[in-house]
């Protein structure tokens, strides 16, 4: 009975400490992503940044566009997992690289992620999201796959955060607009779909 009672214990006690972990992951992640969203939105506002990166006069319609949006208040935030095959059309195997190669291959995978949606909104809105994304390098362990999170506003355009592994204990956020309103954002069902749509197949996408 004794035996029984501390299994039960060492179980419970091993699920609460990984749902800690998962908790501790998830808010650690929202909040470098909301940093990247910052330094975006204070992008967006600065003349002096488009003057310094010399954004051409034909984007300034669509950064207008962009900067009416309000990015503090954050609707909603959904973590996407896409099996790293889907950013390629030729198949690739871990063995094919040597241990950084193949972790720098998935890395600039997921940073595509924006860029695959944004290109088919045309030449200008993937200017602009690639002239106005923002990146920033934090220090974790917990990190231990490469993710995305979709941060969904009410009234501006969503952001893509990619969280990808670089180094042993660094964790590179790099944030994109979405500038494609083919691509909805409703809910998990929608940006399944939507990712589908957009030719990222077995995608898994959870609320956080």
């Amino acid at each position: 009975m004794k035996i029984k009672i501390l299994t039960v214990f060492l179980c419970t006690t091993l699920l609460l400490t990984m749902l800690s972990s998962c908790a501790a992951k998830d808010k650690f992640l929202k909040n470098c992503g909301e940093d990247v969203i910052s330094m975006m939105a204070e992008m967006l506002e600065s003349d002096e940044f488009a003057e310094v990166y010399e954004v051409p006069d034909q984007l300034m319609e669509t950064i207008s566009k962009l900067s009416d949006g309000d990015f503090q208040e954050i609707d909603e935030i959904y973590e996407l997992i896409i099996p790293v095959d889907q950013f390629t059309e030729t198949s690739f195997d871990e063995d094919d690289f040597s241990e950084d190669l193949y972790q720098y291959v998935c890395s600039s995978a997921y940073v595509s992620f924006a860029n695959r949606i944004n290109v088919q909104s045309g030449n200008e809105s993937l200017a602009a999201s690639s002239m106005y994304c923002a990146q920033k390098c934090f220090t974790n362990r917990k990190l231990e796959e490469n993710t995305i999170y979709l941060y969904v506003f009410e009234d501006a355009c969503p952001i893509a955060i990619s969280f990808t592994m670089s180094g042993k204990d660094t964790i590179r956020a790099t944030g994109y607009f979405i500038i494609n309103d083919e691509f909805d954002t409703d809910d998990e069902d929608s940006i399944r779909k939507s990712c589908k749509n957009f030719g990222f197949s077995g995608v898994t996408v959870e609320k956080r």
